[in-house]
């Protein structure tokens, strides 16, 4: 299996846009609903 990878693009508090990539581990924060998150792995999931 290869390497997970995902880019992210956000908002930062002052409502900059930000990009931050994400390689084999890492979590992403899901802002609705509240405090979700996902897993690279989950993303991943079934691919």
């Amino acid at each position: 299996m290869g390497s997970h990878q995902v880019e992210r693009h956000f908002r930062d508090e002052e409502g900059r846009w930000q990009r931050a990539d994400l390689v084999d581990e890492g979590r992403i924060l899901v802002p609705c609903p509240p405090g979700a998150n996902l897993t690279l792995a989950e993303v991943y999931e079934g691919l």
